[in-house]
């Protein structure tokens, strides 16, 4: 029985012809470009997953701006269904946070920061709505310790997601591609 050579033993042993018969230059060119392949389907990556991190983001981000408003208009009818909908809607920001997968191929360390990111949106908008759901609670009992655990779910909720703000942008800069710019106009 003959024994059959592998696929990537003939691809490494064409490599090795093709700079021993050519010259190293021409398969060292060919190396870069597989090298340069590979970086560029780990940025393609890259970009993807903070798309899809920007449309989890776009639905709540408008809520989130109304909600604040509804909440520092102290002459307002409480619109409790707004509320309802801001925390619900946040809830399911974290929800589609965290059942987000990463993309095989990335490196570690690509994976690393990225999940990084993704761990702090996460529990940024976990935290913001805790924030909503302890405001409705004030309006309902009128108890001073749940607006102090709103106030305190706000703070937390803005430090994550300026760390995962952060975090996009230095990740970015260390592919050489601005990931904030237009971040509205992301989409997958």
């Amino acid at each position: 029985m003959k024994k059959q050579t592998k696929p990537t033993t003939i691809f490494i042993t064409l490599v090795v012809l093709l700079i021993v018969v050519n010259g190293c230059s021409m398969g060292k060119r060919f190396i870069e470009g597989l090298w340069e392949d590979s970086e560029v389907k780990q940025l393609n990556s890259v970009v993807a997953v903070v798309h899809r991190l920007y449309d989890l983001e776009e639905k709540a981000r408008g809520l989130s701006d109304r909600t604040r408003l509804q909440l520092t208009k102290a002459d307002s009818k409480l619109e409790m269904s707004l509320l309802n909908e801001a925390e619900n809607t946040f809830r399911d920001a974290a929800l589609g946070y965290k059942n987000l997968k990463l993309p095989n191929g990335l490196s570690k360390e690509k994976s690393k920061k990225l999940q990084h990111i993704i761990d702090n949106y996460q529990t940024g908008y976990e935290a913001k709505a805790e924030e909503i759901y302890y405001a409705k609670k004030f309006f309902v009992d009128l108890n001073p310790s749940n607006i102090q655990l709103s106030v305190t779910n706000q703070a937390q909720a803005e430090v994550h997601l300026n760390i995962s703000a952060k975090s996009i942008k230095d990740l970015g800069q260390s592919l050489g591609v601005d990931l904030l710019k237009n971040k509205k106009k992301y989409s997958i």
